[in-house]
């Protein structure tokens, strides 16, 4: 995305993107404007399918963690 030496700011989520959750999606597009790295963690994959279609300009990628706690 950016130079290796930009500033970076990682978010981890309980879900991401979340339809009641606009103020995050805000922030993130502001941080993207002035050229700041953004890493996105979301520990669960979202299930509403209604999304803001400001989603839709956010470059960073999400990265879901896998849900390990039925693995023994």
């Amino acid at each position: 995305m950016n130079s290796d030496n930009s500033p970076r700011i990682a978010y981890v989520m309980k879900m991401y993107p979340r339809f009641s959750e606009t103020f995050i999606v805000n922030e993130i597009l502001s941080h993207e404007k002035s050229d700041i790295n953004i890493d996105l963690f979301s520990l669960r994959k979202p299930v509403d399918g209604r999304f803001h279609e400001m989603l839709s300009r956010v470059k960073s990628t999400v990265t879901y963690i896998p849900d390990n706690t039925l693995t023994g």
